[in-house]
């Protein structure tokens, strides 16, 4: 229960990108219906939407910290005061004309406390976090969003390629002991730095 099945896979040659951006619409366009049509082959199913990875030298990450201050101590933390934070930490040291593609929660405080890993049901004047946000160039993101229109298969949302990798491949406790990790592709290669069980830095080198 809970594991991933691969019932299908479409294996063509790259074309149309040029380390990790589209470099020609039509012919990226091509590769994904190419691709597409390998893999319901194999798995005997039509593909209308997927997740994306994204990869190239426009993604950026900043380490934000938020705070959400001068709440009311008697009303324990909930759901709404995390989102509110997380959007203040979506903002804070972005580049202007980028887009946020992941904010990742590494830890909170509570009055000053640092450590806590959930503060849900916490009582507390203020929450701050500390998170890992990355960012990605909007045109590079719309420019594939496009092909993938045109290609026919409905977005379902994007995921950067050191994330995607880790996420695959890396364990809780090599996570919490320290780590980096290297995705040496044809285009790029994609690093990722995990202590503490959490994402500290995120890099892709064309």
């Amino acid at each position: 229960a809970g594991e991933v099945q691969v019932i299908g896979v479409g294996i063509v040659p790259s074309r149309g990108m040029q380390k990790g951006m589209v470099s020609n619409l039509s012919e990226v366009q091509h590769v994904i219906q190419s691709s597409l049509r390998e893999a319901e082959a194999q798995a005997g199913v039509k593909i209308s939407s997927a997740y994306v990875g994204i990869t190239g030298s426009h993604i950026n990450y900043v380490n934000s910290r938020a705070s959400l201050d001068d709440r009311r101590y008697d009303n324990p933390i909930c759901s709404n005061d995390i989102d509110q934070v997380v959007r203040a930490s979506s903002v804070n040291g972005t580049i202007p004309g980028n887009k946020v593609l992941h904010v990742i929660p590494r830890k909170y405080s509570i009055d000053g406390n640092w450590g806590v890993h959930d503060p849900i049901g916490m009582y507390a004047s203020s929450v701050e976090l500390e998170s890992h946000v990355i960012t990605a160039n909007q045109t590079s993101v719309d420019n594939l969003g496009e092909a993938l229109r045109k290609s026919g298969v409905k977005l379902k949302g994007m995921v950067i390629e050191p994330l995607a990798s880790a996420e695959a491949i890396l364990s809780e406790d090599e996570r919490d002991m320290g780590i980096v990790l290297v995705d040496m592709g044809g285009g790029t290669s994609d690093v990722s730095i995990f202590l503490e069980g959490s994402i500290w830095h995120t890099s892709v080198i064309p």
